[in-house]
């Protein structure tokens, strides 16, 4: 779990300093994101290199990630149910905030072992509605 759970951390910390570029060429994706998953993270740095913005990280509202549940179908597949507060806004050249980081989501996170390293490959969002999450955020 320890190992599964370091390559997730790694992973979503390479999505967020590609996104702070925003490069979907990034180095580090490929070491800790493979499949699917490493797709639509490209494609969602493609849309951010087009529409001009980048992810900044607001100072005011600390990051949160909580696993919440464990499922191991293999020896070499594991799922992670994880509540996750991301503080990263979308900001324009200008430095203008575009979107903001408004509320934590509840995600089913797949971490497969491939040729030897634990990496990310798929992501389910599981919250029952777009605008809430059951997740509490870490003081409540």
């Amino acid at each position: 779990l320890a190992e599964v759970t370091a390559a997730y951390d790694a992973a979503y910390a390479d999505l967020l300093a590609a996104g702070s570029i925003p490069d979907e060429n990034y180095a580090g994706l490929a070491n800790h994101v493979a499949g699917a998953q490493l797709e639509t993270i490209k494609e969602m740095l493609r849309r951010s290199v087009l529409e001009g913005v980048r992810g900044v990280q607001d100072p005011t509202a600390p990051p949160w990630s909580r696993v919440e549940g464990i499922e191991m179908p293999s020896s070499t597949r594991v799922i992670l149910n994880v509540c996750r507060f991301d503080n990263t806004d979308a900001v324009d050249a200008a430095g203008n905030v575009v979107s903001s980081a408004d509320r934590p989501f509840r995600y089913l996170e797949t971490i497969e072992l491939l040729e030897g390293t634990w990496k990310w490959t798929a992501r389910e969002w599981i919250d029952e509605s777009r605008s809430a999450s059951d997740c509490a955020s870490p003081a409540s």
